[in-house]
């Protein structure tokens, strides 16, 4: 419900002040992705690395 207050008063604001602040969500939102991204990637990697060490067998002559 803190959510719909928080958009009621933004309507209050000149059309200038409702740019500045849907911007502002909107790189917060964004830099938030990107961090969910990048840490879901680095924990994919590391989780398919494990084990890859060297004391897999070695195959060949």
């Amino acid at each position: 419900m803190i959510f719909l207050g928080s958009m009621f008063s933004i309507n209050l604001l000149p059309a200038y002040e409702k740019k500045v602040i849907r911007m502002e969500e909107m790189r917060r939102a964004v830099v938030f992705f990107s961090v969910l991204t990048l840490a879901v990637f680095s924990a994919g990697i590391l989780l398919l690395n494990h084990g890859r060490g060297d004391h897999a067998p070695a195959r060949g002559p």
